[in-house]
């Protein structure tokens, strides 16, 4: 019924400089960068580092499964079918903050590298953000509408009243956090900007 935004379902390359490069098409079966591949089996010194390695690579298969699934990499914080992979993109997200403050991480650049390819989102607040689109997107999907009620999913009902707020701020000129990309997005699968009708 609606077509993913083309800024979540926009094909990236190894070249992407933004970590929010938008998630690559993947009509097949899911398939495993070439990195991940030589990797297969640990290169570490130890047994402890070729365990460890091994069980990235797991929980990066496991992230392919999910966007063949769902068509994206946002994995919600509350996963019940896979609760150790939401805990493994929450951890890749705060190693990649180390790394970033020049701490030590585990954050390799090539785990970096095999992350964007795939639209990998490194900021925990628009991660959010799209994993409340992705929700309101699947309920539009399943209902031809996205005025979720609040007895359906309260967390969400608020969510898209912020929207709305946000946006309004947007027109007034006042502070927002509101987006042409995220208006954009919203639009793409019917979103009603003034339920009531009112006036901004």
């Amino acid at each position: 019924l609606f077509d993913v935004p083309s800024f979540f379902s926009a094909s990236s390359s190894r070249e992407t400089s933004s970590p929010t490069a938008a998630v690559a098409d993947n009509a097949t079966a899911p398939s495993q960068p070439s990195s991940v591949a030589a990797r297969e089996g640990g290169s570490g010194s130890s047994k402890v580092g070729r365990f460890r390695t091994g069980q990235w690579n797991q929980r990066f298969r496991e992230l392919l499964q999910f966007r063949e699934q769902h068509g994206h990499v946002c994995v919600p914080h509350d996963y019940p079918p896979n609760p150790k992979l939401a805990q493994w993109v929450k951890r890749q997200r705060y190693q990649y903050r180390l790394k970033r403050s020049g701490s030590h991480s585990t954050l390799t650049d090539d785990r970096e590298a095999d992350l964007n390819d795939i639209g990998f989102v490194w900021d925990a607040h628009s991660a959010s953000w799209q994993e409340r689109y992705q929700a309101l997107r699947a309920f539009a999907i399943a209902n031809g509408h996205c005025n979720i009620p609040a007895t359906v999913d309260k967390a969400l009902n608020v969510w898209c009243k912020h929207q709305r707020r946000q946006y309004k701020c947007m027109l007034r000129q006042q502070p927002n956090v509101m987006t042409e990309e995220r208006i954009r997005a919203l639009n793409e699968i019917g979103f009603n900007w003034n339920p009531r009708n009112l006036n901004h």
